[in-house]
């Protein structure tokens, strides 16, 4: 009888302490040290996260995930991954960018159908970005981007990515 008393106080130890590790505070998630503190995370769930961190920005159950915001105005965000049981899965930190700037190409659509095709975008510092167009962007205003007009663009990436994507593009001229 004392062995499963025991076993039970232990589980319901283990089960109120959660993860049982030092949660990195936001603000210490960047660029740089972003896969060492992701490995911090292992083990942890969404209730041990939001203890330590506070409630996330955003979420969504669609996706199983929290967006924290990491540097305000939503401009840097780690989003956190679960799995099904409400474990950590994996996390990254995306950008909000904002570009104005000239549309000097527009790349071809892959079909007819798709959405996704590159601009070309020469910036007010004489510097150039390409930015993907997405399927959720196509009524944000990319759709209506021609060469030689100006733009406001706001664009999101991420870590580990080579894209930029298109969230809106507002035409100034």
């Amino acid at each position: 009888m004392k062995k499963i008393v025991c076993t039970l106080l232990c589980a319901l130890t283990l089960a109120l302490t959660g993860c049982g590790k030092d949660i990195p505070a936001l603000n210490e998630f960047t660029v740089d040290n972003f896969e060492t503190l992701e490995t911090e995370l292992a083990g942890c769930d969404r209730d041990d996260l939001i203890k330590a961190w506070g409630e996330p920005t955003l979420s969504s159950s669609g996706f199983s995930s929290d967006i924290w915001d990491l540097k305000g105005e939503l401009e840097t965000l780690l989003n956190v991954y679960y799995n099904g049981d409400g474990s950590y899965n994996s996390s990254l930190i995306s950008y909000m960018l904002k570009y104005t700037g000239t549309v000097t190409e527009i790349g071809d659509k892959v079909s007819e159908e798709a959405t996704t095709f590159k601009v070309t975008v020469q910036l007010d510092d004489g510097s150039s970005v390409v930015i993907d167009t997405a399927v959720d962007t196509v009524y944000t205003g990319a759709e209506a981007l021609e060469v030689g007009q100006r733009a406001n663009f706001v664009c999101t990436t991420m870590t580990g990515s080579n894209y930029v994507w298109i969230k809106t593009a507002e035409i100034i001229g």
